[in-house]
């Protein structure tokens, strides 16, 4: 396991350093040993902000805490964030394997009239679109908790969109 550490040398102490990589050695039950963490300290007014990005398994893992009081708190909600996102990951790998039913049955088809026209605002993001399965870019979906993910699909190689839908549990799969 590779850590980098981002930050301005005021804000990134030896001993935070330190009590960093101690408690990213928790993780190691669930990666490899040749992944590369980085991890961003950052302080915004009184706020101290720390935020984890690896890439492992053929998703990204992203975490961020915020606290008032210091980094060290900051440290301990980031990773307990951290061991969360790869428990699911390890317990969806297992349920994947286990389940028999099929990926349509998650699925439900949206109308249009279930849309409504609002105000919106328009945030630009590049993403690199990855190959993969229907059902693992659902469990990156919920791993990264974002509501849709884009992603290039193995069986098709075409560009695919799987969104969480208003019902708990249901997928859209919008496919281009």
């Amino acid at each position: 396991m590779k850590i980098s550490f981002v930050g301005k040398p005021n804000v990134v102490s030896a001993a935070l350093k330190e009590k960093t990589e101690e408690k990213l050695q928790r993780l190691s039950k669930f990666l490899s040993e040749d992944i590369h963490i980085t991890v961003a300290f950052k302080i915004v007014k009184i706020e101290h902000k720390i935020e984890v990005t690896f890439y492992a398994y053929g998703k990204t893992f992203r975490a961020e805490a915020k606290d008032n009081e210091d980094m060290y708190s900051a440290l301990d909600l980031v990773v307990e964030n951290l061991e969360k996102q790869l428990r699911r990951l390890r317990n969806k790998t297992q349920e994947k394997a286990r389940r028999t039913s099929s990926v349509s049955d998650l699925f439900i088809e949206d109308t249009p009239e279930d849309f409504e026209e609002e105000e919106t605002t328009i945030i630009l993001k590049n993403q690199e679109i990855v190959p993969q399965e229907v059902e693992d870019a659902i469990m990156q979906l919920e791993l990264l908790g974002k509501q849709f993910l884009v992603f290039r699909n193995i069986l098709t190689d075409r560009v695919n969109v799987v969104y969480k839908t208003s019902n708990e549990n249901t997928y859209g799969l919008i496919e281009t």
